[in-house]
């Protein structure tokens, strides 16, 4: 960053959801802080889908959070600062607005995921109050065609439930208000039409989270090829993070590589996070 922007003459902004955000300055900002993940023009003509939060420098981009958009738990996806500008309390300011809209909402609790070594992160979660409710894997495995006919893939829309057999998930039921075609999908994995599990799929990205296994003894190859269908040119190897108990023995089992391993932390809000 050039030295114009050091000093005691730095004005920062926060702005929320800004209409004059470019994806090139935004791509440029991602990359420096996940550079193993990063950003399409197409998620991020998506980007009106999670709440986002920009902070500005002299009016340079140097920091943004999103969460996304729930009635009732809320996700924290990111929150990303420029190496150069961190240690200013700009995490802080990002995590007290999103806080703060969470409460405004109504919302009961917020909820993120963090990779369980990142300390200086961890940390500023727990000075907010967040706790370990949970743990997480993500996975990277490459979609290839399963080639299987008694398998498929169907968007959770288009597969009509037999009410006198089957119930939806409570899970499930909330995972699908998260539908949203082509940027996001809901997909049900069926075995003679039969779910054996389901995931939200982001092509673009791509990934899955979560990922879920309804039975034991699945081929876990076979249905992450049930992607295949779904699946972007040149994004066919995909992230895949489950905090579900047998689709991680499964994976684990078969030797799929593991990128790194993550904590869910949970905050319950209160009238002090207004």
């Amino acid at each position: 960053m050039p030295n114009r922007y050091y000093g005691s003459a730095m004005v920062a902004s926060i702005e929320h959801d800004p209409a004059d955000l470019t994806f090139e300055e935004f791509a440029s900002l991602n990359d420096v802080c996940f550079p193993h993940e990063p950003v399409s023009e197409a998620s991020f003509a998506n980007r009106s889908s999670p709440h986002m939060w920009t902070v500005r420098v002299n009016g340079l981009l140097v920091g943004y959070s999103s969460m996304s958009r729930s009635s009732k738990a809320p996700h924290i996806k990111r929150i990303g600062i420029h190496p150069d500008f961190r240690s200013r309390g700009f995490a802080k300011r990002l995590m007290k607005r999103m806080l703060s809209l969470a409460a405004e909402e109504s919302v009961c609790e917020v909820r993120l995921l963090v990779e369980q070594d990142n300390d200086a992160a961890i940390g500023l979660y727990r000075s907010f109050n967040f706790e370990v409710t949970g743990e997480s894997v993500q996975f990277s495995s490459v979609v290839r065609s399963s080639g299987s006919e008694a398998h498929r893939a169907v968007p959770i829309d288009e597969y009509d439930w037999p009410r006198d057999r089957l119930h939806l998930p409570e899970s499930l039921q909330m995972l699908a208000k998260r539908h949203n075609p082509p940027h996001s999908l809901v997909l049900l994995f069926l075995e003679e039409e039969t779910p054996i599990g389901y995931a939200l799929f982001c092509p673009d990205y791509p990934g899955c989270s979560p990922f879920v296994l309804l039975r034991d003894s699945v081929a876990v190859e076979q249905v992450v090829g049930l992607l295949n269908d779904y699946a972007l040119p040149g994004k066919r190897n995909v992230k895949i993070t489950t905090a579900d108990s047998k689709a991680i023995a499964t994976f684990t089992q078969v030797g799929t590589h593991v990128n790194y391993r993550l904590f869910e932390m949970t905050k319950r809000l209160t009238s002090s996070d207004e």
